[in-house]
């Protein structure tokens, strides 16, 4: 079976019992990692044991009811894309999912493009969390330490790929000539370092925004982060 989303995991919990099963084989078609729970004390049990990436919690449920699930995972975890799904919003719950930073809500009852629509933006914001927009349509991918450009990598020799992952490891952090060298070159000995990373630097800087790198005098280069 060919998964749209292979690399991300989903807990799914509803007490009844027809609708997990309906949407859990739906939701098997899509993500290769699918966890199912009956009730919110389940559900975190679950939630504990595999991290999953994303969380689908319906209100309504035994034990834990599916904001209160949120919670205790909000407590600590506030990368997890958490879904509630209900067939009621009052104000007291939207208030509490908003203070909880929920992705959105899904109302109930809801068809399979809906949630399929609902599931394909948290994994995009998922997807996100990896770039730092670097300005003018470039962006540094975190995960896979990559430069892109109009949704197209940027060559990079290996020096340069080295050296950015470097300064994008703490945006707006300065980064002193030896630190770079030690990352550069970890084996060499070489006194004469400070020409070889200027030359980087400049090499790199054509392949940037201006001002992306910025050097501080007396103390090293640092990278600009957009906003």
């Amino acid at each position: 079976m060919n998964y749209c989303y292979t690399n991300v995991s989903i807990l799914y919990a509803d007490d009844a019992t027809s609708a997990r099963n309906h949407y859990a084989e739906f939701l098997g078609r899509l993500f290769y990692d699918v966890y199912e729970a009956c009730d919110g004390e389940e559900a975190w049990q679950l939630y504990e044991k595999h991290r999953p990436d994303i969380v689908l919690l319906d209100v309504e449920m035994p034990k834990m009811n599916g904001l209160e699930v949120a919670e205790k995972i909000r407590k600590s975890d506030g990368e997890t894309r958490i879904i509630i799904a209900t067939a009621y919003v009052n104000e007291k719950r939207l208030l509490q999912a908003v203070e909880l930073g929920l992705t959105r809500f899904l109302p109930k009852p809801f068809g399979r493009k809906m949630i399929k629509d609902t599931l394909e933006k948290a994994v995009l914001e998922l997807d996100n969390r990896h770039y730092i927009d670097l300005g003018s349509g470039y962006r540094w991918n975190s995960s896979m330490h990559e430069l892109v450009y109009g949704g197209e990598c940027v060559r990079l020799t290996s020096g340069e790929r080295t050296l950015l992952t470097l300064l994008c490891s703490r945006p707006g952090l300065v980064f002193s000539n030896y630190t770079i060298e030690l990352h550069l070159w970890p084996i060499q000995n070489d006194d004469d370092t400070g020409p070889r990373i200027k030359a980087l630097i400049k090499r790199i800087r054509k392949k940037l925004p201006d001002g992306c790198i910025e050097n501080i005098y007396g103390e090293g280069y640092r990278i600009n982060i957009a906003g």
